[in-house]
């Protein structure tokens, strides 16, 4: 009999049962998640099977396991991040301005509109939310079409040609290498 393994995604204990037949009837009777069809990928033994071949592959008698796996999906690029981001870094800005402004005034003066205690406060949150706002979000990343991959050098006025003579001392005098 193969034992059928499947654990949800925050679930700490696994969902074992026992059953027989294809994987794709497997499937149907582990009651997975809906778009498990899609994304998902099933293992017998350790080994991943093409889920064109599902309905046609019955594992052996001496198939010890069939584990249900279903990858992660969202936040690769969806944006939700940068959205956060965004609002946050307005909200900061509309923050400080009002630290600025004087809508934390005191009866004693302090954070009065103008004041040097205001302008204090409101520069003290920039910069505490500016380091949150960059924690939160990482910087660009270029792909690899962004990266030239050339043998030259960046150096301006390096006229040295690839395959050429490396100018280094010989003897009392220096040999300067070209520049143009």
């Amino acid at each position: 009999m193969t034992l059928c393994v499947y654990r949800e995604p925050f679930g700490f204990t696994p969902r074992v049962e026992h059953h027989a037949g294809t994987l794709a009837q497997m499937v149907e009777r582990m009651h997975l998640p809906e778009d498990f069809g899609e994304r998902g990928v099933v293992c017998v033994n350790g080994h991943p099977v093409p889920r064109g071949v599902w309905p046609m592959v019955r594992p052996k008698a001496d198939v010890t396991e069939v584990t249900f796996h279903l990858p992660p999906a969202g936040g690769g690029g969806g944006g939700g991040k940068q959205v956060l981001a965004m609002v946050a870094a307005i909200a900061l800005t509309a923050g400080t301005a009002a630290i600025a402004g004087g809508s934390l005034a005191t009866a004693g003066g302090w954070f009065a509109k103008g004041s040097i205690s205001a302008l204090a406060l409101a520069s003290g949150t920039a910069a505490v939310g500016s380091l949150l706002l960059g924690a939160l979000t990482a910087p660009p990343t270029f792909g690899s079409a962004d990266v030239r991959d050339t043998p030259e050098s960046s150096a301006e006025g390096n006229v040295l040609a690839a395959n050429g003579p490396i100018p280094r001392v010989v003897g009392d005098r220096k040999v300067f290498p070209p520049f143009a």
